[in-house]
């Protein structure tokens, strides 16, 4: 295993080392998938006219890219091949920018582009590293994750980089911020709690844009990390290892579903992380046994049918987000 794929597996699938009174813990069983789902092709999705486009993170040979795909057999292509290591990739709500995280010499900063690669803006010029953009449902804010003060904390921004408030002040990390789609909350996942020989333990917290009203949504005392919003703002889809001690195989991620109120937590697919929430699908990043590589799916929730929307085997695919 190269040096590159060894830091994405250790920095991209969720963190691996690295809310209401009501919660529960996790089903240990999946309660509605089976256990070996289904694989089927998949048709390319619209939106009216518009083809939907797909942006992902690829490992390549020296560099971890972010690739876009339009799914109508097109050969994918790099972002912007000027940036070596860029990652997580979010759309705007328009659908029409990216904004994503790329190295550069002061650590990790946030860049918004067009969906081809042009017009890029630097929106964060702090030295440590900024990552996991996550936008406001009007495009004009972002919220991200950041080291700048020693340690990660959740910041907002303007996309203009101006007026950058800090929303959480913990001696615990806190990451992998993602604002809801009604604009009211921000999920987020944080070391709270958790002892020193628990390093890797993570639990979910949600807070208000404006730093009030901070509240513990899972209580699972595991990793629970990579938050993302149902279309509807009710429920959040996770990433939850249920050991919160450093190492563990990255196929023993798992994707949950939980009610905003903290209720119900429901496993929904093995072997799974990165995910995101498509009105009644779910995309994900898996770890194909078959070729030693992760790889991208999406599944339905309707039929419970997991589907490939791109494949490239010899590369570590990742981070699947798409733009409808």
């Amino acid at each position: 295993m190269n040096l590159v794929r060894s830091l994405t597996l250790l920095g991209l699938f969720g963190c691996l080392t690295g809310c209401m009174s009501t919660t529960v813990e996790p089903t240990s069983q999946p309660t509605s998938v089976p256990s070996t789902p289904t694989i089927v092709a998949i048709a390319t999705p619209t939106v009216g006219d518009v083809p939907q486009r797909l942006a992902f993170v690829a490992n390549q040979p020296n560099a971890v890219t972010i690739m876009l795909a339009a799914l109508d057999g097109s050969p994918a292509q790099v972002l912007n091949p000027d940036f070596p290591m860029a990652l997580d990739p979010t759309w705007s709500p328009d659908g029409n920018e990216l904004a994503f995280a790329v190295q550069d010499s002061d650590g990790f900063n946030i860049y918004i582009s067009a969906a081809d690669g042009s017009n890029l803006v630097q929106v964060t010029t702090e030295a440590g590293d900024d990552q996991h953009p996550s936008w406001s449902p009007d495009g004009q804010q972002l919220v991200f994750q950041s080291n700048r003060s020693g340690n990660d904390e959740i910041y907002r921004i303007n996309r203009d980089g101006s007026n950058v408030l800090q929303l959480t002040n913990d001696p615990a990390q806190d990451w992998m911020p993602r604002w809801s789609p009604d604009g009211s909350l921000i999920a987020f996942s944080s070391s709270r709690g958790f002892s020193d020989e628990e390093s890797a333990g993570r639990e979910l917290y949600l807070i208000q844009p404006d730093a009030q009203g901070l509240q513990q949504l899972t209580k699972a005392r595991g990793r629970a990390q990579s938050p993302i919003w149902s279309p509807d703002s009710q429920q959040l889809a996770y990433v939850f290892f249920a050991s919160s001690m450093v190492g563990g195989d990255i196929a023993s991620n798992t994707i949950y579903t939980i009610k905003r109120d903290g209720s119900e937590p429901t496993l929904l697919q093995d072997n799974a992380f990165n995910p995101q929430w498509l009105d009644q699908r779910i995309a994900f990043t898996t770890y194909d046994l078959n070729t030693y590589h992760t790889a991208l799916r999406i599944l339905d929730l309707n039929t419970l049918q997991v589907s490939v929307p791109i494949s490239m085997p010899e590369l570590d695919l990742m981070q699947p987000v798409f733009n409808r």
